[in-house]
């Protein structure tokens, strides 16, 4: 595994390399107003991926070696309009050359974290396009193009030994997300999501998280290919040898890449196939979402409770997907709980997803003081009007004293224990 995507990389030295190579990976306003915008660049090392020997193929194992690092830095949008080339090139999925320590009148101060878990440090750089053909070699180099899609029939085999859970823990990891679907006094038997915080972010993970469980082998189903969701594969490498099924990235960048690499060589990826629109089994459903973008076209879930009075209820796993783009929400389907999406920010249709009754559950997984502003004002604003009420809404952030501070969702009558101390839920709704 690359050591970059590895929690034991933490203690690499944050000096940067002289040149980066960044995809721009994410875009968004880190307040209501959005004056500012954060903006997140997948990168490599530029010298290092010059001096590579190929030009026509995607990474394989000499991924392993190459140098990767995420690049953070703030636009306000006033300042944005002074550089109309860079203002131009922040849209998802744009090359930039990003050279560092080159101050000047259109320098821009910019964040380095050498490895997802690294401390960072921040350069006065100067940030340009890069030209149309470099472009199209990175992104050759860091495509899923020689990735195959499984079958329908894999996936169903991969999904269809999963059994009824009582209860499903949304697991405080700061500012990301990992969910689990568990039984009572048994063990974790599907995780939805694998993320934590990282970067900037990192600071809101739980200093003594405990552990997780893989004895029973649970497949890993990703929503999309934002580190925030697969990066705890880094703090635990037990997750490495789950069974993972994703949804196929148009353009991954580096670090996505490595990490897609490395769970394909381990015989683990699973690509969700291009023609599959859904997988329906007597617990759970998991959907293909119908946007564009990387957030909008990923995999959704939706957990069915068992029948047993008020305690029977549909539970929606999101991932950071707009709520026009989950197929279960445009059924008109009413939710006993929703695990918000994209940990509280703005997203579209806030309003068409409904609680099933007035003891509906809306749950925010989300790190205290993360540097996205989640949850957004706006968007708990909307959640209140369409009548999700305080009482029933929980943070894995809203005890910031007594962590971990897991959330269980109960689906059945049976307690919700996990079988193990380290992860029991403190949080009952």
């Amino acid at each position: 595994m690359n050591r970059y995507l590895s929690l034991n990389a933490q203690g690499e030295s944050p000096h940067p390399a002289d040149r980066y190579y960044g995809r721009v990976d994410s875009v968004e306003g880190t307040d209501d107003q959005n004056s500012e915008t954060l903006v997140q660049l997948d990168a490599v090392a530029a010298d290092d991926f010059d001096s590579t020997p190929f030009k026509d193929r995607p990474f394989t194992d000499d991924a392993d070696r190459l140098p990767l690092a995420v690049l953070d830095f703030s636009i306000q949008n006033a300042r944005a309009s002074q550089q109309p080339n860079l203002r131009d090139s922040i849209e998802p999925g744009r090359w930039l050359q990003v050279r560092v320590a080159k101050p000047g009148p259109m320098s821009v101060d910019v964040d380095y974290y050498p490895g997802l878990f690294a401390d960072g440090v921040t350069r006065a750089s100067e940030i340009v396009p890069v030209d149309q053909k470099l472009a199209l070699r990175l992104s050759k180099a860091f495509s899923m193009d020689d990735l195959a899609d499984d079958t329908e029939q894999q996936i169903a085999e991969l999904l269809d030994h999963v059994p009824a859970p009582d209860f499903i823990n949304v697991f405080d990891v700061g500012q990301g997300n990992l969910n689990a679907l568990w039984q009572s006094e048994g063990g974790a038997a599907l995780y939805f999501d694998f993320g934590g915080g990282v970067t900037a972010n990192k600071r809101t993970y739980p200093k003594k998280s405990g552990k997780l469980c893989f004895n029973r082998a649970a497949p890993i189903v990703l929503s999309h290919w934002d580190w925030d969701h697969w990066s705890s594969a880094g703090r635990f490498p037990e997750a490495l040898e789950m069974h993972w099924i994703v949804p196929r990235c148009a353009d991954p960048g580096a670090n996505h890449r490595a990490m897609a690499w490395e769970l394909h060589r381990r015989g683990h990826l699973h690509i969700w196939p291009s023609g599959m629109t859904h997988y329906a089994g007597p617990h759970f459903r998991v959907e293909r979402c119908t946007g564009f973008g990387r957030n909008d076209s990923g995999l959704a879930m939706t957990v069915r409770g068992r029948k047993q009075g008020l305690l029977s209820r549909k539970v929606l796993l999101t991932g950071d997907a707009a709520y026009d783009c989950i197929p279960e929400v445009k059924r008109k389907t009413r939710f006993g709980a929703v695990v918000a999406s994209h940990h509280g920010a703005i997203v579209n249709s806030i309003s068409e997803v409904r609680p099933s009754s007035a003891g509906a559950v809306l749950v925010y997984s989300l790190g205290h003081g993360n540097c996205f502003c989640h949850p957004r004002l706006h968007a708990e604003l909307e959640y209140l009007q369409n009548g999700w009420r305080p009482k029933n809404t929980y943070s894995t952030s809203q005890r910031i004293r007594n962590r971990p501070n897991t959330i269980a969702i109960r689906l059945s009558g049976r307690p919700a224990e996990t079988g193990c101390g380290d992860c029991n839920a403190k949080l009952i709704c």
